[in-house]
C-alpha cells in the first residue's frame, strides 16, 4: 500500500534521535594524527614525519606544520571532521577543491567520547590530550601557534580544558594559541532542558502516522473491524507511548542522557562558572573566533533530519554537503498523500448524507477520516512542534479577554466582565515568537562565546552541515586568511598554503 511508505518518517525520527546533536561515530579509539599526505596513523605507533614548510604565502615562517586540533560533538568521534580536516592538511587524495587550498598543518582528533559523566572530567581528558598530540608532533613548531577548531559540544569542552589549563599553570604556555568553535552552545542548547519532549511529539507522531495505515487495512474488514479492532487500537496506543516513554527517552536518547549534558543545559550553574572565567592576570588572552548556523526557518527541522539520517555531511566529497532538502520532500509527499486521504473520506462522508439526510455516516468512515486529519495535522505542526524543543519557537497564548471602557483588559472570566463597562469581548488567540538557529542551537547562544574576536553567520547551514557544506569552506579560509580580526588577533590563525 503506498501510503504506508509514510511510517517510514515515524521510523526515522525514531532512530535519529541519539544524533540530534551528535555525529555518528566512525571507529572506536582516543586519538589519531593526520600526517600531511592524507594517511592516518595511531597515536600508539610512531608520530608522522612532517617535512618542513616554507613561507609561500606570507603566514607564519616555521619549520614544519602547526597542528589543527579537530574536536567532535556530542555523539561524536574521531571521524566527525574527517573532510574537512582531509581538505586542510592535504588533497592528495582527493580532487583538487576549487577554491580552497591545504594548509601547512597537521590534523589531530583528539577524543573525549569515553569521559562524558561531568564537563570537568571531559575537559581534563582534552587537556592531557592537547598536551599528548603536542609531544607526538613536529617539535619545530611552537605549542602556542596550534589552533583548537572545535564542533558543537566539542566547543564547550575545549573551553573547559582552557579553563583548567589556566587555573592549574596561569602562566605556561598552552598547547595552542587559539579557539574556533562552530555550533558551539556556549549560552547553553535549551534542547537538553527539553529533552522529554522529545519523546512525546514521537509519541504522538507514532499515533498520527501509523494509526491511520493501520485502520485503514482493519477498518475494511468487517469480521477483524469486529472481532478484534478495539484490542488493535488499544495495543497500538500502548506501542506508541512506550516508544516515547521508555524507548526513546531512555535508549535512542542516551546521549543526552550522559552526565556532561546537564552541565550546558541553559541556566546551568556549571556553564555559568565557564562563562564567567576570566583570563587570570599575566596570562594569555589567546584569540577567539565563533562560527554560527542559521537555518532557512520554513522546514528548519526536516532539513536538520535530512543531515542526520538521509545523507550526512561526511557522505559528500569535502564542503559538498549543501543539500539538506531530502526529508522536505518526503514530508511534502507525506503531507499532500494524507490530505488526500483525509479529503477523500470527508467528501465520501458529506455526500453519504446529503443523499440521505436521515442515515449518518458510519462510524467507521468518520474515524479513518479524523485518523488520517489527525495525521496532517501532525505533519503540518511538526516543523513548529520540533521549534518549540529547542528554543526557536515561542508560542504564548492569550485567552479569552474583556475589554474595560477605560481601556483596561482583563482576563476572562472575571467578575468585572459581566459588568457594562466592561462587556466587550475579544477572542482568544496565540502569538508566536521565532529565533534563528541551525535547527538544534540559537543563533544567540552560538554566536555568544565569551571573548571573541569574531564571530559569523553560516547563512543556510544546519547543525550537522556546518562541518562540511560551503559555508564551512568559505569559514575556514576566513580563518586561515586571517580575515577573522574584527577586533585584533585574527591574523593569529593565517597560516601558508602547502606548496
Amino acid at each position: 500500500m503506498k501510503y504506508f511508505k509514510y511510517s517510514i518518517i515515524a521510523i526515522i525520527l525514531l532512530f535519529v534521535s541519539d544524533r540530534l546533536m551528535a555525529q555518528r561515530p566512525v571507529c572506536d579509539g582516543n586519538y589519531t594524527i593526520k600526517p600531511q599526505d592524507g594517511g592516518t596513523t595511531f597515536l600508539s605507533g610512531e608520530p608522522p614525519s612532517v617535512p618542513d614548510a616554507s613561507n609561500t604565502n606570507g603566514g607564519p615562517l616555521f619549520e614544519g606544520d602547526r597542528l589543527v586540533f579537530w574536536v567532535h560533538g556530542l555523539g561524536g568521534n574521531i571521524g566527525s571532521w574527517e573532510r574537512a580536516a582531509t581538505a586542510t592538511t592535504s588533497q592528495a587524495l582527493t580532487a583538487p577543491i576549487p577554491g580552497y587550498r591545504p594548509r601547512e598543518v597537521t590534523s589531530v582528533f583528539p577524543s573525549y567520547v569515553n569521559q562524558q559523566s561531568a564537563l570537568e572530567s571531559a575537559g581534563n581528558t582534552l587537556r592531557e590530550l592537547f598536551d599528548s598530540g603536542n609531544t607526538a608532533s613536529n617539535q619545530n613548531v611552537p605549542k602556542g601557534r596550534n589552533i583548537i577548531i572545535a564542533h558543537s559540544q566539542g566547543g564547550i569542552v575545549s573551553r573547559a580544558a582552557d579553563m583548567q589549563n589556566l587555573f592549574y599553570a596561569p602562566n605556561a604556555q598552552r598547547p595552542y594559541g587559539g579557539i574556533v568553535t562552530f555550533g558551539t552552545p556556549h549560552q547553553g542548547a535549551r534542547i537538553l532542558n527539553n529533552k522529554t519532549k522529545y519523546g512525546d511529539l514521537l509519541s504522538s507522531g507514532c499515533k498520527a502516522l501509523v494509526k491511520p495505515q493501520v485502520n485503514e487495512i482493519l477498518l475494511d474488514i468487517r469480521l477483524v473491524r469486529n472481532l478484534i479492532g478495539g484490542y488493535v487500537q488499544d495495543g497500538l496506543e500502548a506501542l506508541c507511548n512506550t516508544f516515547g516513554s521508555s524507548v526513546v527517552t531512555k535508549t535512542l536518547l542516551s546521549d543526552f542522557n550522559v552526565g556532561i549534558t546537564e552541565d550546558y543545559e541553559v541556566g546551568a550553574t556549571v556553564l555559568g562558572t565557564l562563562n564567567a572565567f576570566q583570563t587570570p592576570a599575566g596570562a594569555l588572552n589567546i584569540p577567539k573566533v565563533a562560527f554560527y548556523g542559521v537555518e532557512d526557518e520554513v522546514n528548519t527541522s526536516w532539513r536538520v533530519l535530512s543531515s542526520l539520517e538521509i545523507k550526512t555531511p561526511n557522505q559528500y566529497p569535502p564542503f559538498g554537503a549543501d543539500d539538506d532538502s531530502q526529508m522536505v520532500t518526503v514530508a511534502n509527499d507525506a503531507i499532500m498523500d494524507y490530505k488526500a486521504k483525509y479529503e477523500a473520506y470527508r467528501d465520501a462522508i458529506i455526500r453519504k448524507e446529503s443523499r440521505f439526510p436521515y442515515f449518518q455516516a458510519s462510524d467507521w468512515l468518520k474515524t479513518k477520516r479524523d485518523d488520517w486529519g489527525r495525521g496532517l495535522d501532525w505533519l503540518l505542526n511538526f516543523d513548529d512542534s520540533f521549534k518549540t524543543i529547542t528554543g526557536a519557537l515561542t508560542i504564548i497564548d492569550k485567552p479569552e479577554r474583556c475589554l474595560c471602557n477605560d481601556g483596561t483588559i482583563l482576563n476572562a472570566p472575571h467578575p468585572d466582565c459581566k459588568e457594562s463597562y466592561c462587556r466587550v469581548r475579544l477572542p482568544a488567540e496565540f502569538s508566536k515568537t521565532y529565533k534563528p538557529s541551525d535547527g538544534i542551537i540559537l543563533q544567540e547562544s552560538a554566536q555568544n562565546f565569551p571573548g571573541a574576536i569574531f564571530n559569523w553567520k553560516m547563512l543556510g547551514s544546519n547543525h550537522q552541515q556546518m562541518r562540511n557544506d560551503s559555508n564551512t569552506k568559505t569559514a575556514l579560509n576566513m580563518l586561515f586568511r586571517g580575515e577573522c580580526n574584527y577586533l585584533g588577533g585574527g591574523i593569529f590563525f593565517k597560516t601558508a598554503e602547502r606548496p
